[in-house]
Formats: structure tokens, C-alpha cells, sequence
């Protein structure tokens, strides 16, 4: 059996109902505040006002993950993430605003790019904090629920861009990679509600946030496919206000956990049934495309899909039968113990001492 978190006493203000309330409305406030002044101000108020947004909500999901005394680990992940792209905002109003001209554009979208991992292994972490295996498999679930709908946009965006097909190609594929890597946060944060891992408050937050975010980015890519150097103000607002509801939902996260309540059989799949069912889109469109269209298609990039998929599909299986070798393992362990002495049962205890064990 799991052993019992033990809270410090020092933590038990952290949790007081009053305190989180008004540190949420405080939060809340300070970024609504600067994303508007951010989005819609401009010169040097505009950019300052949108890198401290991003810098604010950082700061609360790291400052949370610090004092959290149940779910510090997968805060600390969420809080990481919105550094990574903390720090591209910054160096994107450098290289925009301030015009400084030898900040390299990979640079940021890697930056934008590498924020996706820790953002997925902390929602795992929120979807189930106990049993790693389940965790790991929700990772590979978030993953391959990525590859599938990165290779639909991948093959209708990045391989043809409307307004100016001059563009490298790196530049293109990051283009496709956000509003992917956006939609499967989403459906984690999906999970999260329909598992009842969190309170329904911290749920419905980090769904809005991964809302906003994906509304933002799947805005930018039209924007993009019309103008690929042109901005749009309500996507800096989306992207701002969604990152401040994850700010929001770690500081809403310290109250006392409420009392456990079983979630429906089905919720726990849903999941699982979207990736299986998201898998066959990506061939889909492909088969469509090879069918239907004169369009020559790049064999590098989907020779690369088709590895990181295959790849992805193994370690889930693997995390499935680890995760099935561990629940049969506490389910043995359940049925030959008693579980208020922790000890063997007479019977279990007598067929161990015939085997020889």
C-alpha cells in the first residue's frame, strides 16, 4: 500500500479557504490586467506588459509548486513549461520590438516547442499522482494523440503553404506543430475533469486554459496560411488569458482535497478510445491526398512520422502491460492480506508455507 503523505505544519495556513481565495481573485486580476495592457497597448508598454504576463504566470505555478503539499511535482512540470515559453515571448518582443537582429527565429520556436513535454508529464502527474505506470501511460496516450493530428496538419499545411510557398520548411513545420501539440492538452485536461483527479474549479480552469491556448494557435495557423508575416491582436489576448487560467488553477489547486468520489467506468477510457480513433486520420488524409490530388508528397517527413509513431505505440504498449502486471500484483497483494495488520491471512500465509515460499 501507498504510504501516507505527512504535511508539515507550516503548510497548514497555505491551506487556509480564505487566503487561496483571495490569492486567486489577486492572480486573476494582476493577469487580466496585463494581458489586455499587452495584447492591445503598444510600443514599449504593449511589450513590457506582454512579457510580464508571461513572466506572472510562471512565477504562480512555480511559487505554487513550492508550497503545494500534495501535487508539487506535477506544478513544478505546468510551471517549467510556461518558463519555456516565458523566456520565447521574451526573446520574441527582443528580436520584434526592441529590434534586435541576432536572436535566431529556430531559437524561439524551439523554446515554443520544448515547452509541450514537461506541460504533458505534469498533467499526467494531475491525472493520476500515485501509480507511475499510469502516468507514463498517459504521457504516451498525449503523445501519440500529438503525432496523429501533427501529421494531418503536417501533410495540409506544412508540404503547401497558401500565400507564399518560399518559406524553409522548419518554419512551416512549427507553424503545424502548435495547434497539435495544443489539441492534445486539451484532451488531458479533458481527462483530468472526467477522471475527477482534481477539483472540478482546478479542472475547469486548465480546460480553459488549454482552450484559449488552442483557439490562439489554430488562429495563428490561419493567419499564417494568409499571411505568414501578418499578427493578429485577440490571439496575444487568447494566449495570455489561457496561460493566467493555469496560473489561476495551480493557486486554486492548494485548497484540501475533497473527499474522494469514483468516476464513471467509461471516463478513464475516453482517452484512449480518441487516440485509436485519431490514429486513422493522419493515413486518411494521406491515402486522399496520394488519390485525389496531384500534389507530391516528401517522403522524409512521413518516413520520420511514421518512426515517431511506431515508436510511440510501443512504449504504450509496454506502459499497458507494465500497468497490467502492477494492478495484478496489488490485487494479489489485497486478496492474501489483512488490511488492518498489514499481515499475510492465516489461508495465504499456510499455501505460501506448502510452496515453499
Amino acid at each position: 500500500m501507498e504510504p501516507s503523505t505527512q504535511v508539515a505544519p507550516q503548510s497548514a495556513g497555505i491551506t487556509d479557504p480564505s487566503r487561496i481565495r483571495s490569492a486567486a481573485t489577486l492572480v486573476a486580476g494582476l493577469v487580466l490586467v496585463l494581458s489586455v495592457t499587452g495584447s492591445f497597448a503598444t510600443g514599449a508598454t504593449g511589450a513590457i506588459a506582454y512579457v510580464v504576463a508571461l513572466c506572472v504566470a510562471a512565477l504562480v505555478i512555480l511559487l505554487v509548486a513550492m508550497q503545494h503539499p500534495r501535487q508539487a511535482r506535477a506544478w513544478r512540470f505546468v510551471g517549467g513549461a510556461v518558463t519555456f515559453w516565458a523566456a520565447a515571448g521574451f526573446l520574441l518582443v527582443l528580436s520584434g520590438e526592441a529590434g534586435i537582429s541576432g536572436i535566431p527565429p529556430l531559437a524561439i520556436s524551439v523554446l515554443y516547442a520544448l515547452g509541450y513535454p514537461p506541460l504533458l508529464l505534469g498533467l499526467a502527474d494531475l491525472c493520476d499522482p500515485q501509480r507511475l505506470a499510469r502516468r507514463f501511460t498517459t504521457v504516451v496516450d498525449g503523445v501519440l494523440l500529438f503525432l496523429g493530428l501533427y501529421a494531418v496538419l503536417w501533410l495540409t499545411v506544412v508540404e503547401q503553404v497558401t500565400a507564399d510557398d518560399s518559406l524553409s520548411k522548419v518554419d512551416r513545420a512549427f507553424s503545424a506543430l502548435y495547434p497539435a501539440g495544443d489539441l492534445a492538452v486539451l484532451m488531458l485536461t479533458i481527462r483530468i475533469v472526467t477522471s475527477r483527479a482534481a477539483r472540478r474549479r482546478v479542472g475547469l480552469l486548465l480546460v480553459t486554459g488549454a482552450t484559449l491556448s488552442a483557439v490562439a494557435d489554430v488562429a495563428l495557423l490561419i493567419v499564417y496560411l494568409s499571411d505568414p508575416y501578418g499578427v493578429a491582436t485577440i490571439t496575444d489576448l487568447l494566449y495570455l488569458l489561457g496561460l493566467g487560467a493555469f496560473a489561476v488553477a495551480a493557486v486554486w489547486s492548494l485548497l484540501p482535497a475533497p473527499p474522494p468520489v469514483p468516476a464513471p467506468a467509461s471516463s478513464s477510457s475516453r482517452l484512449a478510445l480518441t487516440v485509436a480513433i485519431s490514429s486513422f486520420a493522419a493515413p486518411s488524409v494521406l491515402l486522399a491526398i496520394a488519390l485525389f490530388t496531384d500534389r507530391q508528397l516528401s517522403v522524409t517527413p512521413i518516413a520520420v512520422w511514421l518512426l515517431l509513431a511506431a515508436l510511440a505505440a510501443v512504449l504504450r504498449h509496454v506502459a499497458s502491460v507494465k500497468e497490467l502486471a502492477g494492478a495484478h500484483r496489488h490485487s494479489a497483494w489485497l486478496s492474501s492480506h489483512d488490511l488492518a495488520t498489514d499481515m499475510l491471512s492465516r489461508q495465504a500465509f499456510l499455501a505460501e508455507m506448502s510452496e515453499g515460499t
